[in-house]
């Protein structure tokens, strides 16, 4: 497009005015962006507030799915803002109560924790995942902490707090301890006593065998797949030495009399259960066939609401469940009972009777030396495994406390109100070379009007001036 069309603006009129404005927009332009900058800069100062932040790295797979090491769901972001996680930190940081008190909701406020942008999807054990822990500077919390370098100190202790929690939480653990014989107990309470511990440690075993299969102790050799064949292994033991009791019909502390006393004991919680599930299943009744019922109490009435059965009938399956219990309970001391009937115990001489006595002593004894051992090899194994890179690398902190800046005036604003100021200093530029053009043609075309009357009144002038041919015949 080189030529006007219908009076239309071409492309060689536009670079026509460009370079005859080149250098006012040059001007216009650098002058701007300068005005711009110094602005931009201003408002940045302004609006820019310090922060103060830390970075943890998770490092098992499956966290980029939000799970925790045991497939569970992990709130992280709720974890580290909790106020038992703040409350910590800040007692940490050698507040006292009443100041952790004022303080506790401003840091939480202000407590942000986003993930890394570098963080990274994971597929194996190895794979790690990055969180931003940033404590933002605050108007309210300056008054309350100690000096800025309080921000640092606070953001870490939160850091480091979350981090031994989070370690804590997934390390094994067990309140189980050493026995000791009790003699005062009879035969079968020492069985219960042992076996409610044996219990515990085959079910602990069993849970830290499917939670760490591949765990083998540096210094006991096992893993807890082995822990928990040795746990298995002495359980039949235990059994044994319960058997032995029975089947010679021990009697020396008061067996028999206990095992009377279990079967009624039994035998009154089985009357409880079918109690209440005759009572409920009375209450379902009557509500199926009137839905206005109500049920008087002592202190009034209680109105059933007829339209929701589910939690009758959900203490009926209770009680079933606890009645079906207590009678299996019941069967088992009653077949106890059985061999003390049947036992020749009580018409042994003495001499063998002691022998028994001691036989079973010793297999009592056999059985809480092994299990006191187990439980010695037990608790090194837990101490070594927390102390483990499983346990120790499962999250780490991978940075330090620093002190960062976060403003509104992103680079991409920076850039679009640069380039709009550009713009409109070109626009300006173009419109005051347009404007001073339209003056010059205006002053040139006066000029030009100017001159052409001068030189069309100038021979008028001189025929004015010159003498008449009648002036001169008069003058002659």
């Amino acid at each position: 497009m080189e030529e006007t069309n219908g009076g239309e603006l071409t492309f060689k009129m536009l670079w026509d005015k460009l370079k005859r404005s080149a250098l006012r927009i040059l001007i216009y332009a650098l002058v701007a962006m300068i005005i711009a900058t110094g602005l931009l800069g201003i408002a940045n100062l302004i609006l820019t507030k310090n922060q103060y932040e830390t970075r943890i790295t998770y490092y098992y797979s499956g966290v980029e799915s939000g799970n925790n090491p045991w497939g569970g769901q992990n709130e992280i972001a709720g974890n580290i803002k909790s106020v038992s996680n703040v409350t910590k930190a800040l007692a940490k940081c050698k507040y006292e109560q009443d100041e952790i008190d004022k303080l506790i909701n401003p840091v939480i406020k202000n407590l942000m924790v986003t993930v890394s942008t570098d963080s990274q999807s994971a597929e194996n054990s190895s794979a790690n995942y990055n969180f931003r822990i940033v404590l933002a500077q605050n108007a309210e919390m300056d008054k309350l902490i100690n000096s800025k370098n309080d921000y640092k100190s606070i953001v870490t202790a939160i850091t480091e707090s979350y981090i031994d929690s989070f370690k804590n939480k997934f390390s094994f653990n067990t309140s189980l301890v050493k026995l000791e014989i009790i003699n005062d107990y009879n035969a079968f309470q020492k069985y219960g006593t042992i076996k409610s511990y044996m219990d515990v440690l085959v079910s602990e075993s069993d849970t830290w065998a499917s939670m760490a299969p591949d765990f083998v102790s540096s210094e006991q050799k096992l893993s807890f797949g082995s822990l928990l064949a040795k746990t298995e292994a002495l359980a039949l033991k235990l059994e044994s030495y319960k058997n032995y009791i029975l089947i010679n019909g021990i009697n020396e502390n008061g067996e028999s009399d206990y095992i009377d006393l279990k079967i009624k004991e039994y035998a009154d919680q089985i009357k409880i259960y079918d109690d209440k599930i005759s009572s409920f299943q009375s209450v379902l009744d009557k509500i199926t066939q009137n839905p206005s019922f109500s049920t008087p109490t002592g202190g009034g009435t209680i109105i059933v609401n007829p339209n929701d059965t589910t939690a009758i009938n959900e203490a009926i399956i209770e009680a079933v469940k606890d009645k079906a219990t207590a009678q299996e309970n019941e069967n088992n001391w009653k077949t106890y009972k059985e061999y003390y009937t049947n036992s020749t115990y009580p018409t042994l001489p003495n001499e063998d009777k002691d022998k028994l006595q001691q036989q079973a002593s010793k297999l009592e004894k056999d059985v809480v030396d092994e299990y006191n051992s187990i439980i010695g090899i037990y608790g090194k194994m837990i101490e070594d495994y927390n102390a483990s890179y499983s346990v120790q690398s499962i999250v780490r902190q991978s940075k330090h406390a620093e002190q960062t800046s976060s403003t509104p005036m992103s680079s991409m604003i920076w850039l679009l109100v640069e380039a709009a100021v550009f713009v409109l200093a070109v626009l300006v530029a173009l419109a005051v070379t347009a404007k001073k053009g339209a003056m010059n043609i205006r002053r040139k075309s006066h000029k030009v009007k100017t001159e052409l009357a001068t030189e069309t009144n100038a021979p008028q002038q001189l025929n004015e001036d010159a003498p008449t041919g009648k002036d001169e015949e008069r003058n002659d």
